[in-house]
């Protein structure tokens, strides 16, 4: 049995246009839905105009893959790197770089399987990432996390907090899903 790497990782990414992750030699092709892509870019304005005040380092969306090692490939749906974890203070050229970024975020969508999440989580801080957020758009929840079992849980009327990573930065989680419209209700049948 022929494992996957880092290589079949670009060029899967290459023909589909999506990124791929990788976890013990086996890729999974990183899905995608309006629900995520919405949070992602909302979420990513915020830490966007956050950064033109403090250079601290660059954001990127989930098109940006990560090489956390032999046989990992980790794609989260946004993340920020600070820039001393960069060379030269630049961004890396590479497609799939071997650098960790300070800040992963992940958000549930559709096709999201806790098994996937709860193995990027892990590799996560296995590999140095300082601070990690989960955000469910449906329940308006988020888990913070600053250590593997370091978890705080905010609801709707909570604020993600940018912490030791991002000091003073602050969005309401209510604002990232403000826009969201809640699923249709099935006709009642009538009797």
């Amino acid at each position: 049995m022929s494992c996957a790497t880092k290589r079949d990782a670009m060029l899967a990414e290459r023909r589909t246009g999506r990124p791929h992750e990788l976890f013990d030699g086996v890729l999974y092709e990183k899905p995608r839905d309006a629900i995520r892509g919405h949070v992602v870019l909302e979420l990513v304005f915020a830490i966007m105009r956050y950064l033109e005040e403090h250079d601290l380092g660059f954001c990127v969306e989930s098109r940006a893959t990560y090489a956390f090692g032999r046989g990992l490939v980790v794609s989260p749906d946004l993340s920020f790197v600070a820039w001393e974890r960069t060379a030269n203070r630049r961004v890396p050229l590479d497609p799939i770089p071997n650098l960790v970024p300070s800040l992963a975020v992940d958000v549930l969508g559709l096709s999201s399987t806790p098994e996937v999440i709860a193995r990027r989580h892990a590799a996560y801080f296995e590999h140095d990432v300082r601070l990690a957020w989960i955000i469910d758009p449906r329940k308006v929840k988020a888990d913070i996390y600053t250590a593997p079992d370091g978890k705080t849980t905010i609801d709707a009327s909570g604020v993600l907090e940018g912490g030791a990573v991002l000091p003073g930065f602050q969005v309401p989680l209510a604002k990232l899903v403000e826009q969201l419209t809640a699923p249709a209700k099935k006709p009642r049948k009538k009797k």
